[in-house]
């Protein structure tokens, strides 16, 4: 099945803000530190608008992923924990993963 330009772009939106929400904790460390902070004034707004975004089509795409409302508040919730946008394109985006984990079609019955 074709997925829509919509739950695409979440797919690729989760992945992209979880990678900016890892590279913000790293930079937090460097700056925690004693190095720079360069990292988290350069990472904070980045990280915080893609993380928008991502509220933005998870409220976009929730009907056509024919999501409840409890499914929604839990992408908003995992989302933003770090690896959270991983687990949500892996398990709940990926094709023939909306409804459970990736893995094969079971084989028709009959």
């Amino acid at each position: 099945m074709e997925q829509s330009l919509m739950v695409r772009m979440l797919r690729l939106v989760s992945v992209t803000e979880a990678t900016s929400y890892l590279a913000l904790l790293v930079a937090t460390a460097v700056k925690e530190t004693g190095g720079s902070e360069i990292g988290v004034t350069v990472l904070g707004p980045i990280h915080g608008v893609l993380y928008l975004v991502f509220v933005g089509l998870v409220l976009g795409a929730r009907n056509e992923l024919e999501w409840s409302l409890v499914r929604t508040v839990l992408a908003l919730i995992i989302g933003s924990l770090p690896f959270g946008g991983f687990w949500i394109d892996r398990n709940w985006l990926a094709p023939h993963g909306r409804t459970g984990p990736v893995g094969p079609e079971p084989a028709p019955v009959g």
